[in-house]
């Protein structure tokens, strides 16, 4: 590894490099985002819903758990849509409703286990993907993978806040 390769000093490249190189990793990311989707796409349309159920049953799944009028908001509905969806799901047996502890005239969505398992089924499919790409990856790509990926993280972590959560509960 060479010391331009190594920018764990902590010294930023010159500003033409470092323009140059964050349009590489992005054009790199949007690639292997294509090629993600299109890996796990028949998943995602494995189940019989329209876009707008797919829609709201992911912001549960990614908010771990929703009002009607926080999903309403997420996603720009009003409330006698998101609330005809949210019927449909539960019906499908993809949502359930609770009554929030904190506050008993809030409705909280959750989602089943059902979905709960496809949401998993989702997952391991994407975590075995990853196991076989980084499986063919050399020592010293993988170690730089390993610190990229790291640093994604530690950034998207400062910037993305946890779901509100309606009556203080999670």
């Amino acid at each position: 590894m060479t010391a331009e390769d190594d920018d764990s000093a902590g010294a930023a490249p010159a500003a033409p490099d470092r323009a140059a190189l964050e349009a590489r990793v992005l054009a790199e990311q949007e690639a292997v985002q294509h090629l993600a989707l299109r890996a796990g796409l028949d998943d995602l349309l494995s189940l019989p819903l329209t876009i707008v159920q797919l829609k709201c049953l992911l912001v549960v799944l990614a908010d771990g758990g929703s009002t009607g009028r926080a999903l309403g908001a997420r996603l720009g509905v009003s409330p006698p849509t998101v609330s005809g969806v949210v019927d449909r799901l539960v019906d499908a047996g993809y949502l359930q409703r609770s009554t929030d502890p904190g506050d008993r005239r809030v409705v909280r969505l959750e989602p089943t286990p059902r979905t709960l398992e496809w949401a998993d089924g989702i997952a391991r499919s994407f975590q075995a993907r990853g196991a076989e790409v980084t499986s063919q990856l050399s020592d010293s790509e993988l170690r730089h993978l390993a610190i990229g990926t790291a640093a994604v993280r530690r950034v998207l972590e400062q910037q993305i806040s946890p779901p509100e959560h309606p009556g203080g509960t999670p």
